[in-house]
């Protein structure tokens, strides 16, 4: 089971739009953190960067279908 909560905070900049967040949660009673950013481009992508304290970090980009 995966138990996760969500942090965040808008930041939004002439045509930039970006939220910052923290999360915790546990992976098989394993506690984990970290930070991550989720930024809307000019082009309509989603582009998510998610840092593990202590561990990986992964870049999503994503596009409306």
């Amino acid at each position: 089971m995966v138990l996760g909560a969500l942090q965040a905070d808008l930041e939004r900049e002439t045509g930039v739009s970006i939220i910052f967040f923290e999360l915790e949660r546990s992976d098989e009673m394993t506690p984990i953190r970290g930070t991550g950013t989720a930024e809307l481009a000019e082009d309509g992508s989603l582009e998510i960067g998610i840092s593990i304290h202590q561990g990986d970090e992964l870049q999503i980009k994503v596009h409306r279908w």
